[in-house]
């Protein structure tokens, strides 16, 4: 009775479930701004502010020949480039929309949940946004990461859900085409949300939505054509659009940045998304593992708006899936990207919950537990370092020393042989190399041992609790997966989930680092000197009063070449050592971060040849490292 009364107060007092998301809100904005103000800057956020600005400038055009490479959308440029127009350049104005564009995505989100659900269910979207430390870091950096996030979380709260107007469905069909613009990667929202809005709102809807989203990307297409069909051609494969090839990267080209990805590490990468996202990946899967039949919906537009959701955050995982595991161009980019996408899941979540069946049917019960399991492993291979503790090397090998019956041929032989030997013979590894691939897999093991334990406590616990009449009828799996869901949400501000991702942390304020290390730049180098530059974030280039650079250099060596023809590779916005050769003759200035120089090479070699004069290094732009300041030379006359 007690908590029978406790709802109905709640309930007649709907103002308090927003007032828990005003807490929420302002809980997250300070961790966004805490982090604005400490995050180093990374190459991305450099690349989108100094692109920008010389883009909106009209110094370059996007796609031009000779140019910067534009290897992303124009708009993903443009929008940073002309906010610093308007209230000037620097990482200060960039960090400060950022913050902005997070404000406005949790804003969007938690009216669209309002909506589509109950005050209280958007109260909690607010709060499991709010206590994950890998959003506001993901968001605080001036990339298309919240950008995209902001964009996305408005054309759902315009277009989800029936009643919607004309008005609306136009604005979030606009918004989807510039999304778009900014990341060609989030096509599939236009597309998919143009058959939702066909589905949803009738035929003459839908074809109007396709009109007005399909009719302005063609529009935004024909302000840089032909020359953006090299983003096109950067990713359709040459078999599928063989008529894109002379937009394509020259021939002979080959990039310097060429890593090798092994499998574990794809797998590693794999399951951060599940740590970094851990509230929303495993509420979609409940989502999914608990989908109510049919006749349970109570709304039409629900189900359409939930089968909608799933389609399109499935759709946009896959794709990711694909350009950060598959390509190995950055592998460890995969949790990062889901970033732009991961506000479907709390709508999901939102739409669903209060229909996901308490008894469902027994394969979906063993698959329940098989996928608690399998996140228990891949989490904790994921967190290696914490859970890789756990067992250690000497542990390992003396495993492998445990006499077991001998296996060979896929027949069981006379005798006993080592582990190690067994595995040796059952798998594609060397038998030198069992004990370091055990160790390296040892926290699978861990994590799977744990997801057992964890069932046999969630076995117990729901034993105790049965005759609880909010438990009755709750199967054991449900009810486990309820409580993994549960204490996840509970650890999301660990290290072993939300708070692992912490790659480019760091003390102090890093926006004052970078306007000091300007103000040294700007008072060093004179107006309009022409300078070579090899650093990490061009940031710090935003500071030199119109500083003349190499545009092929703002990607650093993700744009060098081992090959090809310099001219062709210029044309696309790429270089080689020719041409770094042919600017480092006639630059007037060199700045070369601390961490590139110390690796040594033909650069550092030549600037001690007699031409170059070094001047006094420019202030550290991170206090948490030793490395990142610029060494400045100049040439003597």
């Amino acid at each position: 009775m007690k908590g029978l009364h406790v709802k109905n107060y709640l309930d007649t007092r709907p103002w308090i479930a927003d007032l828990v998301a005003l807490v929420g809100f302002l809980f997250f904005l300070v961790q966004v701004a805490r982090f604005g103000i400490t995050q180093r800057s990374v190459l991305d956020e450099g690349l989108y502010l100094y692109k920008g600005l010389i883009f909106a400038l009209g110094k370059y055009t996007p796609f031009q020949d000779y140019g910067p490479w534009t290897n992303q959308m124009p708009f993903s440029y443009l929008i940073p480039g002309t906010l610093q127009i308007i209230f000037g350049p620097g990482l200060r104005t960039g960090r400060i929309f950022a913050f902005l564009f997070a404000v406005l995505m949790l804003l969007a989100l938690w009216l669209t949940a309002r909506r589509l659900g109950t005050r209280w269910l958007a109260a909690g979207v607010v709060w499991i946004t709010a206590i994950n430390p890998a959003m506001a870091r993901y968001y605080s950096p001036a990339v298309s990461q919240g950008l995209v996030a902001c964009l996305l979380m408005w054309i759902m709260f315009l277009t989800l859900g029936e009643d919607r107007k004309r008005w609306q469905l136009v604005l979030g069909m606009l918004l989807a085409s510039i999304t778009v613009m900014v990341r060609i990667n989030m096509l599939p929202v236009l597309l998919l949300l143009v058959i939702y809005i066909g589905w949803e709102h009738g035929l003459k809807s839908g074809l109007f939505a396709a009109a007005v989203g399909l009719g302005s990307l063609v529009i935004f297409h024909a302000l840089y054509w032909p020359g953006i069909l090299r983003m096109w051609a950067y990713w359709l494969p040459d078999d599928l659009a063989p008529f894109l090839r002379q937009w394509r990267l020259p021939e002979g080209a080959k990039s310097v940045w060429a890593p090798q990805v092994t499998f574990d590490q794809q797998l590693e990468s794999f399951f951060q998304l599940a740590r970094s996202h851990f509230t929303g990946v495993v509420g979609a899967l409940a989502a999914w593992l608990l989908w109510p039949r049919r006749k349970d919906w109570e709304s039409e537009s629900d189900f359409k708006t939930a089968i909608f959701l799933s389609v399109l955050f499935l759709s946009l995982v896959g794709l990711h899936t694909w350009a950060a595991l598959g390509n190995e161009y950055c592998t460890y980019c995969f949790a990062g990207y889901n970033a732009f996408f991961i506000g479907l899941t709390p709508l999901l979540i939102v739409v669903t919950i209060r229909l996901w069946q308490r008894n469902p049917s027994v394969g979906r019960k063993v698959l329940v537990l098989v996928v608690i399991l399998v996140l228990f492993a891949g989490i904790s291979f994921s967190a290696s370092s914490i859970s890789g503790s756990v067992i250690q090397a000497d542990t390992v090998n003396r495993f492998l020393k445990t006499e077991v019956p001998r296996f060979n041929n896929m027949r069981f032989q006379p005798g006993f042989a080592e582990l190690r030997q067994v595995l040796a013979n059952l798998l594609p590894v060397d038998y030198y190399d069992i004990p370091r691939f055990a160790f390296l897999y040892s926290p699978l093991v861990t994590g799977l041992i744990a997801g057992v334990l964890f069932l046999g406590l969630a076995a117990l616990v729901k034993i105790m609790i049965n005759r609880w009449p909010l438990f009755k009828g709750l199967a054991f799996s449900v009810f486990a997966l309820w409580l993994f869901w549960g204490i996840g949400t509970i650890l999301v501000p660990t290290d072993l989930l939300g708070n692992g991702y912490k790659s480019y942390d760091c003390t102090g304020n890093v926006i004052v680092d970078f306007e000091r290390t300007g103000a040294y730049l700007a008072k060093t180098i004179p107006a309009g000197s022409q300078v070579y530059w090899f650093g990490y974030s061009p940031v710090n280039l935003l500071y030199i009063p119109d500083a003349k650079v190499y545009p092929p250099q703002l990607n650093i060596h993700y744009s060098l070449s081992t090959g090809g023809d310099s001219d062709a590779l210029l044309r696309y916005g790429w270089w080689n050592d020719e041409l770094s050769n042919r600017w480092l003759q006639g630059a007037d200035y060199v700045l070369m971060e601390e961490r590139y120089f110390k690796r040594g090479g033909e650069v550092p070699e030549k600037l001690s040849s007699g031409k170059f004069e070094e001047l006094p290094p420019a202030p550290s732009t991170a206090s948490c490292a030793d490395d990142a300041y610029l060494r400045v030379f100049r040439r003597i006359p």
